[in-house]
């Protein structure tokens, strides 16, 4: 949050304007599958099971608490999808929200 609202304090003090603010969102059982599958096909040590745990509690500690701060200040141009998605369907997705 104190990142969040330096970032917007500096937007502001330079007429800088926010167009979009996405939030790609996921279970985090599907994450877990995605991220645990990857550990596998690239022979990663650092994606198992206790570091992802960590690493999403952080999230929701962090990076939730942002995401809600701007879908109440911004809803206007808030856009949530879903992350359960194929990368090729949020990329449509996004492109498609950023033409409008």
């Amino acid at each position: 949050l104190e990142q969040a609202n330096f970032i917007n304090t500096l937007f502001k003090l330079n007429s800088i304007k926010i167009n979009s603010i996405f939030d790609i969102e996921i279970k985090f059982e599907e994450l877990k599958n995605r991220i645990l599958k990857r550990s596998k096909e690239e022979q990663r040590d650092d994606d198992n099971l206790n570091i992802i745990q960590i690493r999403y509690q952080e999230y929701l500690k962090t990076t939730q608490l942002v995401s809600n701060l701007y879908s109440s200040s911004n809803p206007d141009i808030f856009h949530k999808i879903d992350g359960s998605d194929q990368i090729d369907g949020i990329t449509s997705k996004i492109k498609k929200i950023l033409k409008n």
